[in-house]
């Protein structure tokens, strides 16, 4: 059994998936399997989950059943990861079962995507360490409510 599975949504997205192949190419991490779920017919070093009707990125998602590793990573297909990224993660949630784990997200001009999100007073989502830079925030661990990243 791998110890990873990369679930990837790239429903229209043909343009973007390279990008992320690529930087998968680079990690130092190799113990995991790629699964691809797409409304048409693409080949590449994954597993193909062909759809037949795009019904949004939750219902993609749920072919993780088809997972055989012991963690799940779920990534968007326009998503590169640095090199390191799956070793520093799968280490940190191998030393922290019952938890999810969101990776740091960064936009291509180096400030944060997300940190995990909250819910404000009155119930908003916020995503943590939105628009800081990189280099700065996302490096305590902290409760979240909801995270874009590592299940176990």
């Amino acid at each position: 059994m791998v110890t990873l599975s990369i679930i990837v949504v790239n429903v229209k997205g043909k343009d973007y998936l390279p990008k992320l192949l690529e930087s998968l190419k680079r990690s130092s991490y190799n113990d995991f399997e790629l699964i691809v779920v797409d409304d048409e017919q693409i080949s590449g070093p994954f597993k193909l989950i062909k759809i037949e009707k795009d019904l949004g990125p939750a219902y993609c998602r749920n072919f993780a059943s088809y997972a055989k590793g012991e963690y799940l990573l779920f990534l968007d297909n326009d998503t590169e990861l640095l090199p390191d990224t799956m070793f520093k993660a799968v280490e940190f949630i191998k030393q922290n079962q019952d938890t999810i784990a969101q990776l740091k997200l960064v936009y291509p001009n180096g400030l944060i995507d997300s940190c995990g999100g909250v819910l404000d007073e009155l119930g908003y989502p916020i995503e943590l360490g939105r628009g800081d830079k990189s280099a700065e925030n996302c490096f305590e661990v902290r409760e979240i409510l909801y995270a874009k990243g590592l299940h176990y």
